[in-house]
């Protein structure tokens, strides 16, 4: 297992969504080195050119037995987060999206993979 783990489960990856629509991001973030903080997760969605970059506070970590059976590690088992991304919050583009979390001593990005296009 490496240091830092995620997965993002909604919206599913290339998914296209109206801007006029509420974007759910649910998934889950566990990284070795920051695992006993009390800091969430926040999602960043960063347009392709860069030129917008918007991130969002999960807020508290929800349980995921299911994460902490798979990574076989039971500090996982609070790794899941659900971000609710505003309608009408981003402008037509394709997004990419990533995971951070912030402790005092530690800046974690999880790079996912996942984008999503706003039309």
């Amino acid at each position: 297992m490496s240091a830092s783990n995620c997965n993002i489960e909604a919206p599913v990856n290339k998914t296209e969504v109206a801007s006029s629509a509420e974007i759910n991001v649910l998934g889950w973030f566990f990284d070795k080195f920051t695992e006993k903080s009390t800091a969430g997760v926040r999602v960043q969605l960063a347009s392709a050119d860069r030129k917008v970059v918007q991130s969002f506070d999960a807020g508290a970590l929800t349980p995921r037995s299911d994460v902490a059976s798979a990574l076989k590690e039971p500090l996982a088992e609070k790794s899941g987060f659900a971000v609710k991304v505003p309608a009408n919050t981003l402008a037509p583009s394709t997004y990419d999206i990533s995971l951070i979390r912030e402790t005092d001593d530690a800046i974690v990005v999880c790079f996912s993979g996942h984008n999503i296009t706003v039309k």
